[in-house]
């Protein structure tokens, strides 16, 4: 059995369960899952584009499930592959938590980062891996979150941010996600905290965009100085189109000053410029 046709079953009895009164039958919308157990389970009866479950289809279901020796009901609590190897006849690679799920990339920037008491090493090159529940045990007194990968493992050489007065102080830099370590993951990790959250984007609509969701915002990290001319130069009128229509309203309507700053410099000049331009100056 898979995954998700061991999830279809778990859900209908716990549907079943939730509200034992309730007028069966049970409806289940026409897929492919419920027309493979109603075919070869006996498991539900296609009434035109949609199948009904009584009570004798919930017996078989239990009766396949623990034939299978799974669980009636799903974990409240998601698997890793340890926990599920436990599970007789199932492949943890199916039944278990992506093996990156939850987890973060961190950098300290400066000294003072602390990890269960532990001073973090702010001068290695690289950056470490965290889960956002381990996060917890982080101490630091400004968080940053980076956009781009590459900047986030390469921000050692960006200089004129590491200067910064809140970055000189313990900081703590927080990669903003991609496929492999997900945003969702990161923004929990800054829910769960109290400190200062400053963004570096990319200075575009886009970038500016995803930074209005930061809880706690302080600020934008950027080499204010020459930003226009850097606008000019490198022409990066692209960058500006692709995202204006979607954020000129939420960026003209935020109160943010370093919000404000931005955006009224790159509407100015219908241009944008990507974080990794403002390397090694």
């Amino acid at each position: 059995m898979q995954t998700q046709e061991l999830a279809f079953l778990q859900k209908l009895l716990l549907e079943a369960q939730a509200d034992p009164k309730a007028a069966f039958p049970l409806t289940r919308q026409l897929s492919r899952t419920a027309e493979a157990f109603s075919q070869h389970h006996r498991i539900g009866l296609q009434i035109g584009k949609r199948f009904e479950y009584r009570a004798d289809d919930l017996a078989r279901a239990q009766a396949l499930i623990r034939s299978h020796a799974l669980p009636l009901q799903a974990s409240s609590t998601p698997l890793d592959r340890a926990q599920a190897s436990f599970i007789p006849g199932r492949s943890e690679k199916h039944t278990s938590l992506a093996p990156h799920h939850g987890e973060i990339a961190i950098l300290p920037l400066s000294s003072g980062c602390l990890y269960q008491g532990q001073p973090l090493p702010s001068h290695l090159p690289g950056y470490m891996v965290i889960t956002e529940q381990d996060g917890h045990a982080i101490q630091t007194k400004n968080i940053v979150v980076v956009e781009n990968f590459e900047t986030f493992v390469q921000l050692r050489r960006y200089h004129w941010l590491l200067n910064h007065p809140a970055v000189q102080q313990a900081s703590l830099a927080v990669f903003r996600g991609d496929n492999l370590f997900k945003a969702n993951h990161a923004l929990a990790f800054l829910h769960l905290r109290r400190e200062p959250v400053w963004a570096f984007p990319d200075f575009d609509p886009a970038g500016l965009g995803w930074t209005l969701s930061m809880p706690r915002f302080a600020g934008l990290l950027f080499p204010w100085e020459g930003m226009r001319e850097r606008l000019l130069r490198h022409n990066r009128t692209d960058l500006y189109h692709a995202s204006v229509a979607q954020w000129e309203q939420h960026l003209t309507h935020s109160s943010h000053v370093d919000i404000q700053r931005a955006w009224q410099l790159m509407h100015s000049l219908w241009r944008g410029l990507n974080q990794e331009a403002l390397r090694d100056i």
